[in-house]
């Protein structure tokens, strides 16, 4: 049953399929037009505007708009971009909104002086995790965890404590920033931005999925080159970077910290 309120004005726009084209009917209610609810019976096959309902309502005219098979393709495309591009702006908020610990993470991968190649490795295995993950949980596999922020936070601690005490092997941070990434997954499949792009059903197409991923990579290369150019050009004097680093480590750590302790806390 559907009630009509006499102050509010209602478009009912209709689909039906006739000659394998799709059309659209468009019927506008007026206010005051119905005082009572009015039933509306399902139509199953044919032009629902020739089934009699055996309710008498007063309806204004139809209007009959075929759709053009050039006119779809163009709405399809625009369409295709404004979901690329909506999913982009997602993932790069939601990243600064709700991805603290991931940016933490990615972070860890600049607080020690060593070759770039180091630092590109931890950065590709973390986002090279996080897409993965990410893209499971968006596809329905996997679901996201409620303990997520425990092992990401305990990977952040122990990046960024490896790089305090100046622990020279590497071969085994490629593997916790990569755990870091795959738990950092479900923080942004939580997060409002996502919920809103995957809307009410819960699915993501592939464009979207990529534009949300590229957001959020983007986001953290963007705070990697800030920090990196501010650390190693900006702050030359050895000493003084030094004490920059320690710092900067104290702070990504406190972060890690309060993380697991605010389920505690608050």
């Amino acid at each position: 049953l559907v009630y009509i309120e006499s102050a509010c004005p209602m478009s009912v726009v209709m689909a039906v399929s006739r000659d394998k084209r799709t059309s659209r009917r468009v019927q506008l209610m007026l206010p005051g037009e119905y005082s009572r609810p009015i039933s509306l019976v399902p139509v199953e096959a044919g032009d629902p505007f020739e089934k009699s309902t055996g309710v008498e309502t007063a309806v204004a005219p139809s209007v009959e708009a075929p759709d053009s098979p050039d006119s779809s393709t163009a709405d399809d495309s625009i369409a295709v971009e404004q979901s690329f591009g909506s999913a982009l702006l997602s993932g790069w908020n939601a990243t600064w909104k709700a991805g603290a610990l991931l940016l933490a993470l990615v972070l860890c991968t600049i607080l020690s002086e060593k070759p770039i190649r180091h630092c590109l490795g931890e950065l590709a295995a973390i986002f090279s995790s996080f897409s993965l993950a990410l893209s499971l949980i968006a596809i329905g596999i996997t679901s996201s965890p409620g303990w997520a922020v425990i092992p990401i936070a305990l990977t952040v601690i122990a990046l960024a404590g490896a790089s305090f005490f100046s622990i020279k092997r590497q071969s085994w941070r490629y593997l916790v920033a990569g755990l870091g990434g795959w738990f950092g997954a479900p923080l942004l499949a939580e997060s409002s931005a996502f919920s809103m792009l995957a809307g009410p059903e819960n699915i993501l197409s592939a464009g979207a999925l990529i534009g949300f991923l590229g957001g959020v990579e983007l986001a953290g290369l963007c705070l990697v080159g800030v920090a990196a150019i501010l650390i190693y050009g900006v702050v030359r004097p050895p000493k003084v970077r030094a004490a920059f680093l320690n710092g900067l480590t104290v702070l990504v750590v406190g972060l890690a910290i309060f993380s697991l302790l605010e389920p505690r806390l608050f």
